[in-house]
């Protein structure tokens, strides 16, 4: 007997009204990849040294061409919002008030990857690719 599993996918929308009815919490670490809601890494020592580095690196170097985002959410699609890094993004006048960076705002996103490297070569990698 083969038994059939249906997934429930979860939209954008769904996901941030579950955030704004206090199902996912800002505490729980969470982000929707494809559709389904990921548990995300603490962040270590290494990790946020990294990070820190390369965004005063970028911020130095961007100055004001460019808005240098630090593991803010960005939307891919209808079932994607991850949390990378860094992202570079295009200048917005609302600074992104109204909306996460979508792909065609976004200039360049860094994953800096210690214990999530399998997730980021094997599941964002592709997605960030798909959306070019």
């Amino acid at each position: 007997m083969t038994i059939q599993v249906e997934r429930q996918l979860f939209t954008t929308s769904d996901y941030r009204k579950m955030s704004d009815a206090g199902i996912i919490k800002p505490s729980d670490r969470t982000e929707l990849i494809r559709g389904q809601i990921l548990k995300m890494s603490p962040i270590r020592s290494l990790h946020a040294s990294v990070v820190d580095i390369l965004n005063e690196a970028l911020v130095l170097s961007m100055h004001k061409n460019a808005k240098v985002r630090i593991q803010n959410p960005i939307r891919i699609g209808q079932y994607s919002e991850p949390e990378p890094d860094i992202v570079v993004a295009k200048q917005n006048k609302d600074r992104y008030r109204h909306h996460h960076p979508r792909p065609e705002d976004i200039l360049l996103v860094i994953e800096v990857a210690d214990s999530s490297l399998q997730l980021d070569r094997e599941v964002k990698r592709p997605l960030y690719a798909e959306a070019g």
